[in-house]
């Protein structure tokens, strides 16, 4: 199962934060979004956006979970997502916006990540989780 939902029945006492959940096959992860420049809608919109582009496009894609005003924040929290035939292969990112490969862009920030590496600068494994790009599709299904 795939899915990434803000979380409808917990309230937060931070009105500039909500919570909210990824499901990558068995693993689960609660997240905190930052609402001080984008609203819960904004980021499902790009949610939607980002997975369409790996269904539909198999191209390399990310989900925004959080994220301040990009002209003012040091760096963004993303979910990379790397399809490779039928397998979708899904990292947790900070995308730091002075290291970015491209300037980094709201309407493609995709652009602005790293090509996929399953080991660190210190050689180290980078925790990775991978999903069949029909569950995936799924989720779109679901929306």
């Amino acid at each position: 199962m795939f899915d990434i939902h803000f979380d409808q029945t917990k309230t937060n006492p931070d009105p500039l934060l909500t919570r909210g959940r990824i499901t990558i096959g068995n693993f689960s992860e609660l997240f905190e979004s930052d609402l001080s420049f984008w609203g819960r809608h904004d980021y499902e919109r790009q949610w939607k956006l980002a997975i369409e582009r790996v269904v539909n496009e198999r191209e390399d894609s990310c989900l925004i979970v959080s994220m301040a005003n990009p002209a003012k924040s040091n760096f963004i929290v993303i979910w990379p997502l790397y399809p490779e035939v039928d397998t979708v292969h899904v990292q947790n990112h900070l995308l730091f916006l002075n290291e970015c490969r491209a300037p980094f862009s709201i309407d493609a920030p995709w652009d602005s990540m790293q090509s996929r590496s399953v080991r660190s600068e210190d050689e180290e494994r980078v925790s990775e989780w991978s999903i069949s790009i029909d569950k995936i599709r799924r989720w779109l299904e679901r929306l």
